[in-house]
């Protein structure tokens, strides 16, 4: 058995590659670490639910990495309060390309609520669509982000256009999810 501790930082992309296309070739989502709220299934399926929602025709050239996170762990990551002290529930970023990328790795806080926590993957992929269709780029990389052609420098995390998107779809798309999921 190999513990990811043992592989070399610069080989997790070639063997996180080689797994996602060897093992489960025909998936788009792939789900790692734990929670005592959801599992991984659920994220699975909410995850695979929002993407088809949100790139209609895009989802199935999507590769989305999902990663259950306790909030100290995701504290390495990220920090795990944002700027007004509110605990991070997520974050997502691109893996291949900041040109409509296609490869992404969702951070989510596993502590929280199940509720917060297929909200908080809605919000994400959210921003996954944003990425894709090339509506956002540069986000979290450098700075400036870019929005629909519109540089942006600074300001209130709540007031970004794309923040302001993906919290006005998150409770919709969790809404839609859990009607389809019953």
């Amino acid at each position: 058995m190999i513990i990811a501790d043992d592989i070399p930082y610069e080989m997790l992309d070639q063997v996180r590659d080689f797994l996602a296309k060897a093992i489960e070739p025909e998936k788009n989502v792939h789900v790692r670490g734990t929670s005592k709220k959801v599992t991984a299934e659920q994220i699975e399926s909410a995850a695979t639910f929002y993407l088809r929602r949100m790139l209609p025709r895009l989802h199935k050239k999507v590769r989305v990495f999902v990663k259950l996170a306790r909030s100290k762990a995701l504290a390495r990551e990220w920090s795990s309060r944002s700027d007004d002290g509110l605990i991070v529930h997520g974050f997502c970023t691109w893996l291949d390309s900041n040109h409509r990328p296609r490869e992404f790795e969702i951070y989510i806080n596993g502590d929280l609520s199940a509720k917060t926590i297929l909200t908080a993957l809605a919000h994400e992929i959210v921003h996954v669509k944003q990425w894709a269709t090339g509506e956002l780029k540069e986000y979290i990389t450098n700075r400036p982000e870019k929005w629909r052609g519109v540089d942006y420098t600074d300001g209130n995390y709540y007031e970004f256009p794309w923040e302001i998107d993906a919290y006005e779809n998150e409770s919709v798309l969790y809404e839609e999810y859990m009607v389809n999921a019953n």
